[in-house]
């Protein structure tokens, strides 16, 4: 699909965005979401927690230029289907297996867990009226879908014929199309993100196209009518985050620059590049980890303490260390099977 020679080493500076983007949707799901539907206490709430949901907005744009940068190279579509499983799957299982035994030991009823838990390996569980084992799932299922259009596309040899037709067709149907299973199928909401990514990718490897230009405004509308829609379910159903279209509009610009400029800094010295690319694998383990494991963390300590809440700040830093670790064991066994598995 990457019609142009690709780099073989990971870029250290979206490796670096990935990571803080992770610790964001942290900040989102404990201090700010998860405070308002009452999963911790309302103690902790920063209401400025609210910004850190866009870290999913970063990962679906980071998706977009990360799948031309792996499909470079002459790499096949049965290629591109093993590295994208091997990328994803053992760590997932590692995981998901670690919050169904959570799950099960905390004395949640044990058939209803395990069948989400199966079903879950599927990453498709919305299109067939399932729900996953856990909520955040849901970003595995987008990451999926357009993992399977990438291999639609390349097996039909549309991509060096007609790419700016592919992606003007994608986001201008994510404008016009309404039926919500094909919208669903086709990731439509998610459109203007991944091709806002894919349009980075082509832009770091010096291309040049006036069919740009508008395809990134188009993409850009679809990205802020994301967040603002967002922002309006926030809004509607807790009466927080209630930000101007103003602040919205230049976070959203924000945001992009921020990716737009992360890879052209090369001045990373060799350990750095390290410690990012470690950062932006390990990432995926936190966020798997850090919603289901934190929210139980938490509750099980706040019981032990009776509901006190005068530590509950110093609970929050143990909720976190624990967390980490979890993550930092998941990502390691993760790592095993996947060499394992390439063996």
């Amino acid at each position: 699909m990457g019609d142009m020679k690709t780099m073989k080493e990971r870029i250290a500076g979206l490796d670096g965005v990935r990571g803080i983007a992770a610790l964001f949707i942290l900040l989102y799901h404990w201090f700010f979401i998860g405070a308002l539907q009452g999963f911790y206490s309302k103690t902790i709430y920063l209401p400025f927690g609210f910004w850190g949901e866009f870290g999913v907005d970063v990962f679906f744009i980071l998706s977009g230029f990360a799948i031309l940068y792996s499909t470079g190279d002459g790499v096949t579509p049965g290629l591109f289907l093993k590295k994208r499983l091997l990328r994803i799957y053992p760590t997932f299982f590692v995981s998901a297996t670690f919050v169904l035994i959570m799950r099960i030991a905390l004395g949640v009823e044990a058939r209803g867990q395990i069948i989400a838990y199966l079903t879950s390996f599927t990453m498709m569980t919305d299109l067939v009226g399932r729900t996953p084992l856990s909520s955040i799932y849901w970003t595995l299922m987008v990451e999926c879908k357009f993992y399977l259009l990438v291999i639609v596309i390349m097996k039909l040899g549309l991509w060096k014929r007609h790419k700016y037709g592919v992606m003007y067709t994608w986001v201008i149907a994510s404008f016009l199309i309404k039926q919500p299973f094909i919208t669903n199928l086709l990731i439509l909401k998610y459109a203007g993100h991944f091709v806002m990514g894919i349009l980075f990718y082509l832009l770091y490897y010096k291309e040049k196209d006036a069919r740009m230009i508008p395809l990134a405004v188009l993409s850009g509308l679809g990205i802020y009518r994301n967040m603002t829609g967002f922002q309006g379910w926030i809004v509607g159903s807790f009466g927080a985050a209630n930000y101007s279209e103003l602040k919205m509009f230049f976070a959203m610009v924000f945001i992009l620059a921020v990716i737009f400029a992360a890879p052209y800094y090369r001045g990373w010295s060799v350990k750095t590049e390290k410690a990012f690319a470690w950062i932006g694998r390990f990432s995926f383990a936190f966020y798997l980890i850090h919603a289901d494991f934190g929210s139980a963390i938490y509750k099980e300590t706040m019981i032990f303490l009776n509901w006190n809440e005068s530590y509950i700040w110093l609970i929050m830093m143990l909720d976190f260390v624990l967390v980490v670790l979890i993550a930092l064991l998941a990502d390691f066994l993760g790592q095993k099977i996947t060499a394992i598995l390439k063996r």
